[in-house]
C-alpha cells in the first residue's frame, strides 16, 4: 500500500465556497495537493492555493499560534482524513478551512481553469459533488467566518 500526504482547502468568500473540477476524476473537489518533503501541512495548503488559484488565504485558526524559541505550534486542520485514492494508494489528507479577501482567481499556467465559487444551493444540488465534499463545504459555509483581512 502506498501512502501519500495531501492537503485540501475549502475556501469561503461572501457566502460562496471555492471548488474545482478534478481533471482526472471528473468530480468536484476542493483545491489542494501533495505535501512536499520539506513542508508542513498548512504551508503546503497555502502553496497549493497560490499555485492553483492565485489567492492569498487566511487559514481559519492559524492567527494565534504558540511560538517559542525552539518550537512553534502548527495550524491545526479541521479534519485529517484517510482517503482511498486508487487501488493500492491511500492519502492522509489534512483538511483546512480558509477565507479569501477576493473572488478574483489567477491560476498559474498548467493549473485547472475549472474553478467555481458555489452557493449553498449549488453545493446541495450539484451532481458531481460527493457527500463528503458537500458536508465539508456546507460546514464552512455555515461557520461564522466572513472574509480575510
Amino acid at each position: 500500500m502506498t501512502l501519500h500526504y495531501t492537503t485540501s482547502v475549502y475556501i469561503k468568500y461572501n457566502e460562496k465556497i471555492l471548488l474545482h473540477k478534478h481533471s482526472k476524476l471528473g468530480t468536484i473537489i476542493p483545491v489542494g495537493g501533495q505535501i512536499r518533503a520539506h513542508e508542513v501541512p498548512a504551508e503546503a495548503a497555502r502553496r497549493e492555493i497560490k499555485e492553483e488559484t492565485g489567492l492569498d488565504i487566511m487559514i481559519i485558526g492559524s492567527h494565534e499560534l504558540l511560538k517559542f524559541a525552539d518550537s512553534v505550534e502548527l495550524a491545526q486542520p479541521v479534519h485529517i482524513m484517510l482517503e482511498e485514492a486508487s487501488i493500492g494508494h491511500q492519502c492522509v489528507c489534512f483538511v483546512f478551512f480558509a477565507v479569501a479577501d477576493t473572488r478574483m482567481l489567477t491560476p498559474r499556467d498548467g493549473e485547472s481553469n475549472e474553478l467555481m465559487w458555489l452557493t449553498e444551493d449549488e453545493i446541495i444540488t450539484h451532481e458531481s459533488i460527493s457527500e463528503y465534499v458537500r458536508c465539508m463545504a456546507l460546514k464552512l459555509l455555515h461557520s461564522e467566518t466572513q472574509h480575510a483581512g
